[in-house]
């Protein structure tokens, strides 16, 4: 007797293949193994174009699936997360950085433009200064620099006041 229902056929199939799979598992592991040759060896035979075209096709696939499945697209993203928390973390740093050098048109550099020392405190990089009005680049700069200007308000006439007193109290020292 044909089973008829379509959605109870494909739990039965998932129970069965589960099942399966559990007491066959170097079975499993071997046809996966293999899979993944075949498919290797099928994309090194074809040219660049059409391995183009294949990822192009596979990643059209995938855009498809996550605009259509939001909430599992989510879980998978949060679950791979928790599982390669290292990882994440510095893909996540280098994709940022990357951001900001594309940004100010320039890579960061190995020191503060300001101070000429390297960078210190919060995860000891260089920040992507701007100015805060027009949004534009002005510098890589250290945290301690990135802290003086803050405090200052990036007002030039506090930091000529600070440099002024700074020499008065030099001058009493020396005195």
């Amino acid at each position: 007797m044909a089973r008829t229902d379509p959605e109870r056929e494909r739990e039965y199939q998932r129970i069965y293949q589960r099942g399966w799979k559990a007491a066959h598992p170097e079975k499993v592991i071997e046809y996966g193994r293999r899979s993944r040759l075949n498919r290797a060896a099928a994309l090194a035979a074809m040219t660049p174009e059409e391995r183009d075209a294949v990822a192009a096709k596979r990643a059209e696939i995938g855009r498809r699936w996550c605009e259509q499945n939001p909430e599992k697209h989510r879980e998978n993203g949060k679950r791979w997360k928790a599982k390669h928390h290292e990882q994440s973390r510095a893909s996540d740093a280098a994709r940022r950085k990357r951001k900001k050098e594309l940004a100010a048109g320039r890579p960061a550099p190995a020191v503060c433009e300001i101070c000429g020392r390297m960078p210190t405190g919060q995860g000891k990089v260089l920040h992507f200064d701007h100015d805060h009005q027009t949004g534009a680049f002005r510098g890589w700069i250290c945290h301690k620099c990135n802290t003086a200007l803050g405090l200052a308000d990036d007002d030039p006439k506090i930091l000529l006041k600070l440099v002024e007193y700074l020499k008065r109290s030099h001058a009493l020292r020396e005195a």
